[in-house]
């Protein structure tokens, strides 16, 4: 066995008796190549509070991750809230995967605090399993960093004046060594009581330029009462149509904790899987969604609405949508969902904006949202949008044709969708006879969506560009009539992800197209 840990066999089976001990195996050998231990209830060597999972240790090079999952599925069943963890502060390489697997600094090992000058101090790392937590996110922290936009305090003289000014931010170098690292240990103590918390680690070529030694990393603090910074729009809006070429895109970070509520629910397949998502695949699959947007040549946006409580905001088509240069911020229906539009409108402040959220009998949300053509936008009328909503578009746009659609889903886009220029997407069972009438006297080549794929959310894809889509895999039968009809289709599994009653479509904001 490669890893090494210091855990007594008397130790090791009192673990097993109160929790769990995970092996990693590998598959061609069984050979074990990883090891880790969770508690569930107290053991004389450590304390475990109500409600919790402590995770006691992990070995194994390259298997963390693995491992780490592991221990959250086993948390889970055992209907923890919270794993608990602690580290070094030397360990960097632990921190880190730590940070990646969700895991966040929010204390210092109190027990050993005290005996600091002995070797005793250590990070308390917690991983919430309900509310969803400051994201960790190494390229807008970097970026944050080389924009000199995070104060670095040495000691704790430089570091009074940071907290008295409620810094969003502050960064505390440490050391991958195996020596002590006393003064590091007071400094960090200090800043988690003026109400700061890690959220993540930086090393190496992120750090490229700060002229500092080559084990030094940086740690990366925020304040608990200051709102997440939102990310900027790179591009000027322009969205004319539902097909150019995507260039950039708001989506929302990827939740730990998704899982569905039934307060929260918004439409039937969402009221139908309440506590029947696996919140570890759905990570998976949306940071498999996004990624693929990313390798597809799409900027992508993060706006800073984080959910809680089972809700999402992963659904960024609603709060917001672009006509033609103008970034609109809608009026949601819900309003468990209308934090959202905060978010939209710290990303959109330096933009053309026009805000409607403030009246909240006019609702207009981006599913319901689609360009027919240039001049002409359909407007669907059913769970969200209304008629209040579409009749103020038509007053604040003159310039564009609006045509509402009646129709009894949550939004229209999970009915129709368009691929290129009058070419659609629609399932035809489900539409009003007279927008189907108008599609077809236009000549519109329909691609008929499988009406019996419609609770997977079968209509539902965006285009990259003309005749180019991302859609959910699970509709196979849909998928491949788009195929037949030569429409190149990027397949991403995410039964997940669909079961809170949202697609492909859904979960993006195009800011602009070509």
């Amino acid at each position: 066995f490669r890893g090494k840990q210091a855990i007594t066999l008397q130790v090791l089976q009192l673990i097993s008796q109160f929790g769990k001990v995970v092996f990693y195996r590998d598959p061609e050998n069984g050979e074990i190549q990883g090891v880790s231990q969770i508690l569930y209830q107290s053991i004389p060597q450590q304390e475990v509070r109500m409600g919790e999972a402590f995770l006691y240790g992990t070995a194994g090079i390259g298997h963390g991750q693995v491992l780490f999952k592991a221990q959250e599925v086993l948390a889970r069943e055992a209907n923890k809230a919270l794993i608990r963890g602690t580290v070094r502060v030397e360990n960097t390489q632990t921190i880190r995967a730590l940070f990646k697997a969700g895991y966040r600094i929010m204390a210092f090992d109190p027990s050993r605090y005290a005996a600091l000058e002995e070797g005793g101090g250590r990070l308390v790392m917690e991983k919430d399993l309900i509310h969803e937590q400051f994201p960790f996110d190494p390229l807008r922290q970097t970026r944050e960093f080389r924009k000199k936009n995070v104060p670095v305090v040495e000691n704790l003289d430089e570091l009074e004046p940071v907290i008295s000014q409620k810094s969003p931010h502050l960064g505390i170098f440490v050391r991958n060594r195996d020596v002590l690292q006393v003064d590091r240990y007071h400094l960090i103590h200090r800043t988690i009581m003026a109400g700061y918390f890690g959220v993540g680690l930086l090393h190496g070529e992120e750090i490229t330029g700060s002229n500092r030694e080559a084990d030094e990393k940086l740690l990366f603090f925020h304040h608990s009462d200051v709102a997440l910074r939102a990310d900027r729009l790179t591009l000027q809006p322009s969205v004319k149509n539902e097909y150019g070429r995507l260039r950039e895109v708001i989506v929302s970070y990827t939740p730990e904790n998704a899982q569905i509520r039934a307060e929260y629910a918004i439409n039937d397949v969402a009221r139908q899987n309440v506590n029947n998502i696996d919140p570890i695949a759905f990570k998976d699959e949306y940071n498999l969604f996004v990624g693929t947007l990313v390798a597809q040549d799409v900027r992508v946006v993060h706006t800073n609405a984080i959910g809680k409580d089972g809700k999402s905001a992963i659904f960024t088509r609603d709060p917001a949508y672009v006509l033609g240069e103008t970034f609109v911020i809608g009026a949601l229906a819900q309003p468990q969902r209308r934090y959202e539009s905060d978010g939209m409108r710290q990303i959109s402040e330096a933009v053309q904006q026009m805000d409607l959220s403030g009246d909240t009998a006019a609702v207009t949300e981006g599913g319901d949202i689609i360009f027919l053509d240039e001049n002409r936008i359909v407007v669907g009328l059913g769970q969200r949008s209304n008629q209040a909503g579409l009749d103020k578009l038509r007053h604040l746009f003159p310039g564009y044709t609006f045509i509402g659609v009646p129709h009894n889903d949550l939004h229209l886009d999970v009915l129709f969708t368009m691929l290129a220029p009058k070419k659609c997407l629609a399932d035809l069972s489900q539409l009003p006879a007279e927008f189907v009438a108008l599609l077809r006297e236009e000549g519109f080549h329909i691609i008929e969506g499988d009406p019996t794929e419609q609770v997977s959310l079968g209509c539902n894809v965006v285009c990259i560009e003309p005749n180019r889509v991302v859609a959910a895999k699970e509709n196979a039968v849909t998928n491949q009539r788009l195929k037949d009809a030569g429409v190149e289709v990027i397949e991403v599994s995410m039964p997940n992800v669909v079961k809170w009653g949202g697609g492909p479509r859904c979960m993006t904001c195009p800011v602009f197209r070509d």
